[in-house]
């Protein structure tokens, strides 16, 4: 099945996930630096994407000289990226956190994540833990994710730029136990989930150590 983020023009997907990454949103000169295109191009295609309702007029923030407007993803663009796992858990997580609660919801999805992970994290025994983190972000963007390793020294990250359970997880926050219970099991490492993008960040943030298990600092 294809994504619907590409069924825009290579210049709006790039525009999209340049909003993407910056929540509080760009400006048109700001746009047009990062695309390296003219001012003019970068109307055209807001004025597009605006008529399609992914994008929406954002705050207008001072510069010291002319104030600017900013520019955001509406919830519509953010639907556009693959959600492939959440299209066929979302009806048994709604039910489960709706009729028998948080706490029920929680192991179901901490066993699901830990399920997901297992197989993986089989395929990686002997990897260097940077392969490991390479792998499993990998593994991320083939269920939906638009994910990265990050490999610095010795800090090993992942960032995912889109949650594929957005709507879920402001509804039911427990959601997020199946991210931390899959990279547990499939990096064998403790998970610490720094910073979260339903609950106001700009990416959703995985650390790595030694270890075991995971936990949330957000």
């Amino acid at each position: 099945m294809s994504n619907a983020l590409d069924q825009l023009g290579q210049t709006q997907q790039q525009l999209i996930r340049l909003l993407q990454s910056r929540r509080e949103g760009l400006s048109i000169d700001a746009l047009r630096s990062a695309l390296n295109v003219s001012r003019n191009a970068v109307r055209q295609h807001l004025t597009s994407l605006l008529a399609q309702g992914l994008v929406a007029h954002g705050p207008i923030v001072p510069t010291g000289g002319r104030p600017e407007r900013r520019f955001v993803l509406t919830d519509a663009a953010h639907e556009l990226f693959p959600r492939r796992y959440v299209e066929l858990a979302s009806s048994l997580i709604r039910e489960i956190g709706d009729s028998m609660g948080e706490a029920q919801l929680l192991k179901l999805l901490t066993r699901l994540g830990d399920e997901v992970g297992k197989e993986l994290g089989g395929s990686l025994r002997g990897s260097s833990s940077a392969d490991t983190c390479r792998a499993i972000a990998a593994a991320m963007t083939d269920l939906g994710y638009d994910a990265r390793a990050e490999v610095r020294g010795t800090t090993r990250e992942i960032q995912a730029k889109n949650c594929v359970f957005h709507h879920l997880a402001q509804r039911h926050p427990a959601v997020c136990r199946f991210d931390l219970a899959f990279l547990a099991r499939a990096s064998g490492q403790h998970v610490e989930h720094t910073e979260c993008i339903v609950r106001g960040g700009d990416v959703c943030r995985f650390r790595f150590s030694r270890g075991s298990g995971s936990s949330s600092k957000v």
